[in-house]
């Protein structure tokens, strides 16, 4: 059975991987500036857990953001005035 990745996935992959190579790779380039690397670091990683805690807090208000189909059309014949009688 054949198995397949779709785009998705293949792009978290990849994200995941750029991601994964800078957070192992910045030590090494960081390592001749000393304890300020260190202090650095911590202090990405604190802007890192902050971003992570906004967008929570945000997605726990709005827990619905897209849409259903019907009210996407609806808002689409708004913004275009497709049901305008005089295009009938």
């Amino acid at each position: 059975m054949p198995q397949k990745i779709g785009f998705w996935s293949v792009f978290a992959i990849v994200t995941g991987s750029q991601i994964g190579t800078t957070v192992f790779m910045s030590p090494a380039s960081l390592a001749q500036y000393g304890i300020f690397s260190l202090i650095g670091w911590l202090l990405s990683g604190c802007g890192a857990i902050s971003l992570c805690l906004v967008f929570a807090s945000l997605c726990s208000r709005f827990p619905r953001t897209v849409p259903s189909l019907p009210q996407r059309l609806q808002r689409y014949y708004k913004l275009f005035h497709l049901n305008d009688p005089a295009l009938a």
